[in-house]
C-alpha cells in the first residue's frame, strides 16, 4: 500500500478525460479542506489518443486560458473503460514476494506483454479470510500519449489515475459501493474496509443529450447485483451504502430510479460529494461564467486534485514514464565527450570534402550515361507496372480465400464468436474485428490463430465491453511450406 505525504503546493489542477469531453477543476487547499476555485468543461474537437499530441495540447491549453485556469500542477483521470481489471486471491506472503506474485498473475491474466501495460493494485482483506488484490492495467501507450500532451500543454503531470477510485477515496469511511456517472460511461467501484475490491465499467456508451448523461437504470441495477454476487461474503458486509457521483441532474435521476429496487436488497442510496466553491470577491462572477459547465461536470477531476492536495490519493496510480538511472548516466557521459567528438567530426568533414569532389565528377559522368538509357528504362517500368497490376488475376493459389478459411477455422463452431469486419492488406497483413459472448471465446480464437500454420505475429489490439466483448486482432499471413498449401 502506497502512503503519500500531503502536497506542499497550495493548489492542483484536475483533468478528467470523459469520452469527447474534458472536465478541468482548479482546487485550492485551505487547512484540512480542499476548495474548488474554478471549473471548466468542454467538448474536444480532437481525439486525445489518435490525434497529434501537439494539437490536442494546444486545444487544452487554449480552453484553460479561456476559462482563466492557470494552475500548472496537474493530476489526470483517465476513463475506466481504457483499463483492464482483475481480482487476485493472495497466498500467505508479503513484501517483495507479494509484489512479484501480483505482477506474475497480471502477466498471465492480461492478454498483453508486461512492458505494454502500466499496473496499479489495491490490497484488501489482508489478515482476514479472503485476502486479495484488485489489479488495474492501463496500456502504456495511453500513459505515454497523455504524458506527452500534458508536457506540450506546459502542465506538470503529478499523477495519473481513474475517477471512480478517487471519488471513493475522497469520502470513504469504511465499506462503500459507488457509481460514477460521466460522459464516458457509468463506472462501478466497491471498497471493503481496507481497500478497493471492484472497479468495473457498467455502461460503455451512455446516451447523451447536449452533454447531459442519460442511462438505463434497470441495466445498472442488474449489473450491480451481478458484481456483488461474485464477491466473497466476508469482504463486504450488509449495510454498505451506495453513493452516486456525477452531474447533479444525473445523480438526482439515478437516486430516484435506483432507490426503490435497491431498497429491496437492503441497500440505501446516498448522494456523493458536493462541490465546495471558493468564496470572496470574484467568486460569484466566476461561478456565473461557468455555471452551465459546472452543472454538467463530473467530480473525478475534483476528487483527484483534492486527494493529491490532502495526501489521501487512491492506490490506483499509474506511473508516468520516467528516464531510468542508466539512461541518465549515458546522457552525462555523452555530454562530457561532446568536445572530443566535435574535433573528430571536423576532421571527418575535411575528408568527406575531398570525397564529395570525387563523387561529383563521377556522378556527372553517370548522369550523362543515364540520360541515354532513360527512355528504355521508362518502357521497362511501364511493363513491370502492368505485370504488378494484373498478376493477382492469374494467381491460382486464391490467397484471400485461403486466409479467410484459416481465420474461419479458428472461430469456435458453437457460434460464440462472430466477425464484424475483415481487412486483408497486400495479401499478408490481416486485421479482424469480432464480437465474443465471453472472454473464453475470444481468448480461444487468439490461441487457435497462434497455433495455425502460416499465421505469425498474432496481436490482440483491442478488447472492449463485457459479455459480449468486442475485440480486434491482427496477424501476418506467411504460409511458406508449413501451412500445407
Amino acid at each position: 500500500m502506497n502512503i503519500s505525504m500531503p502536497s506542499k503546493s497550495a493548489s492542483v489542477l484536475g483533468l478528467s478525460f470523459e469520452g469527447d469531453w474534458v472536465t478541468a477543476a482548479s482546487v485550492t487547499r485551505a487547512g484540512n479542506r480542499a476548495i474548488v476555485e474554478q471549473i471548466g468543461r468542454w467538448q474536444m474537437a480532437l481525439d486525445a489518443l489518435s490525434s497529434d499530441p501537439q494539437l490536442v495540447a494546444r486545444e487544452i491549453k487554449d480552453e484553460l486560458e479561456v476559462r482563466g485556469i492557470r494552475e500548472k500542477r496537474c493530476v489526470v483521470c483517465l476513463p475506466l473503460k481504457w483499463a483492464l481489471t482483475i481480482r487476485v486471491d493472495l497466498p500467505d506472503i508479503e513484501g517483495d514476494d507479494l509484489d512479484s506474485f501480483i505482477a506474475l498473475r497480471a502477466e498471465r491474466e492480461f492478454p498483453f506483454a508486461p512492458d505494454e501495460l502500466a499496473l496499479a493494485s489495491s490490497l484488501h482483506g489482508i489478515g482476514g479470510d479472503s485476502p486479495g488484490a484488485l489489479v488495474a492495467a492501463m496500456p502504456a501507450n495511453h500513459i505515454d500519449t497523455i504524458t506527452t500532451i500534458c508536457k506540450a500543454a506546459q502542465l506538470r503531470l503529478v499523477g495519473i489515475t481513474v475517477g471512480i477510485a478517487e471519488v471513493i477515496q475522497s469520502s470513504r469511511d469504511g465499506q462503500e459501493i459507488a457509481l460514477l456517472i460521466s460522459s464516458s460511461g457509468v463506472d462501478l467501484g466497491i471498497a471493503a474496509a481496507d481497500g478497493l475490491v471492484v472497479l468495473r465499467s457498467l455502461v460503455d456508451s451512455p446516451r447523451t443529450n447536449h452533454g447531459e448523461v442519460e442511462f438505463d437504470s434497470e441495466v445498472i441495477a442488474r449489473q450491480l447485483r451481478i458484481s456483488l454476487s461474485q464477491l466473497p461474503g466476508s469482504l463486504l458486509q450488509e449495510g454498505a451504502p451506495l453513493r452516486i457521483y456525477g452531474p447533479p441532474a444525473a445523480v438526482a435521476d439515478a437516486m430516484e430510479e435506483l432507490r426503490e429496487p435497491l431498497a429491496a436488497q437492503g441497500m440505501r442510496v446516498e448522494q456523493g460529494m458536493r462541490i465546495e466553491r471558493a468564496s470572496g470577491p470574484g467568486a460569484d462572477s466566476a461561478k456565473s461564467a461557468t455555471g452551465q459547465e459546472e452543472s454538467h461536470a463530473t467530480p473525478g477531476a475534483i476528487a483527484a486534485a483534492a486527494n493529491k492536495l490532502l495526501g489521501r490519493e487512491s492506490e490506483i496510480q499509474f506511473q508516468a514514464p520516467h528516464t531510468s538511472a542508466l539512461a541518465k548516466f549515458i546522457n552525462r557521459v555523452s555530454a562530457r565527450s561532446t568536445l572530443w567528438l566535435g574535433g573528430v567530426a571536423a576532421a571527418a568533414l575535411l575528408i568527406f570534402g575531398f570525397l564529395f569532389l570525387y563523387q561529383h565528377v563521377k556522378l556527372s559522368r553517370l548522369e550523362a550515361e543515364w540520360s541515354e538509357l532513360a527512355p528504355r528504362v521508362e518502357e521497362v517500368e511501364t511493363l513491370q507496372a502492368n505485370v504488378r497490376a494484373y498478376r493477382s488475376w492469374f494467381d491460382n493459389s486464391a490467397i484471400s480465400l485461403t486466409i479467410a478459411k484459416k481465420l474461419t477455422n479458428a472461430f469456435p463452431e458453437d457460434g460464440s464468436v462472430w466477425a464484424t469486419s475483415l481487412s486483408i492488406v497486400d495479401r499478408e497483413r490481416v486485421v479482424c474485428t469480432a464480437i465474443a459472448e465471453n472472454d473464453l471465446a475470444w481468448l480461444g480464437v487468439h490461441e487457435a490463430l497462434r497455433n495455425t500454420p502460416g499465421v505469425h505475429d498474432v496481436k490482440l489490439t483491442q478488447v472492449r465491453g463485457s459479455s459480449p466483448y468486442q475485440f480486434s486482432l491482427s496477424y501476418r499471413w506467411a504460409p511458406g511450406e508449413s501451412s500445407g498449401i
